[in-house]
């Protein structure tokens, strides 16, 4: 239940990092676990210290100006938004991303269609051109450019905000090898830059919710920009149409990566191989559910 939050001491200009912590824990806003958690990882943000800091130095004064920040952002946390939105940014695969509600929270599964595209058997002499379909904030395909700085990325987004996202992460990691472009799986995709025929990799974690997932409410879902959640066609309507268009933005023996929902692992299946794609593998996340499908372009079916 939300509450109505109050500073305590608040003629004091001084409050201690032990009483920031009790006092934000009494607006227990979800799980107990998380919340000590998450206002932990706030309040070291604010003040620019670890978590472990806090418990070393408990009695640390936290400034006026940070406590003011802080009891703002406690507010937004109790309120029901998500920490990486208050606090502006979130970690994936090792690197620091800025987020905001402009784009998806990048999650842990994610993590798995960066890991499968480079475990690709792709030449490691050649230029390697890959599509990132629907960026979002960049994780994937920042990711990928980040580990492969010989990679060359195209990164698409139909969101001006979102790119703006992805520019500023791009930035922040030096990143030389990415271009980001205005477009989506529908119009303005971009060809390859020195490849004439076609990209080796595309990869995509595309809408996939239907409007009725029990998901989008009540969860840090609701905060997230639903253009970037939710698809017709029970949730498969853009999967289908990025394996369409990849079969003709794919090199010969090109490689298609697709994230999707733990229940879409079959139809998302029959539709490469009915589309021509082969070597077809479906890898699971660490819950054991269906989350990256993984396919092989041939021109020759």
């Amino acid at each position: 239940m939300k509450k109505n939050l109050h500073h305590p001491a608040e003629s004091s200009d001084e409050i201690s990092v032990s009483e920031s912590l009790a006092w934000a824990k009494k607006f227990q806003f979800g799980d107990a676990n998380l919340w000590s958690l998450e206002i932990e990882l706030l309040l070291g943000e604010v003040i620019g210290v670890s978590r472990e800091s806090l418990y070393a130095w408990p009695n640390r004064v936290v400034k006026s100006e940070q406590w003011a920040l802080f009891a703002d952002c406690v507010k937004r946390l109790n309120a029901g938004e998500p920490l990486e939105y208050v606090i502006g940014f979130c970690e994936f695969w090792s690197l620091k991303f800025k987020v905001n509600s402009s784009v998806l929270i990048p999650r842990p599964d994610t993590e798995l269609l960066v890991g499968a595209a480079l475990a690709l058997p792709v030449p490691t002499h050649e230029l390697i051109e890959v599509l990132d379909l629907g960026t979002g904030s960049g994780v994937v395909g920042l990711s990928l450019a980040y580990e492969k700085p010989s990679w060359q990325i195209s990164a698409v987004d139909n969101s001006p905000a979102a790119l703006e996202v992805a520019a500023d992460n791009a930035g922040a990691l030096g990143l030389n090898n990415v271009r980001l472009l205005e477009g989506d799986w529908y119009k303005n995709l971009p060809l390859p830059i020195e490849s004439n025929d076609g990209y080796r990799i595309i990869l995509a974690n595309p809408p996939y919710l239907t409007k009725e997932d029990a998901h989008l409410s009540g969860s840090s879902l609701s905060w997230e920009p639903i253009r970037a959640l939710v698809s017709e066609n029970n949730g498969f309507a853009d999967l289908y149409r990025i394996i369409r268009i990849a079969k003709k933005l794919l090199n010969l023996e090109g490689w298609l990566l697709l994230e999707h929902g733990y229940n879409q692992r079959v139809g998302v299946e029959n539709f490469l191989l009915d589309s021509g794609f082969v070597d077809v593998k479906c890898l699971r996340d660490v819950a054991g559910n269906a989350r990256v499908s993984v396919a092989r372009h041939t021109k020759f079916i």
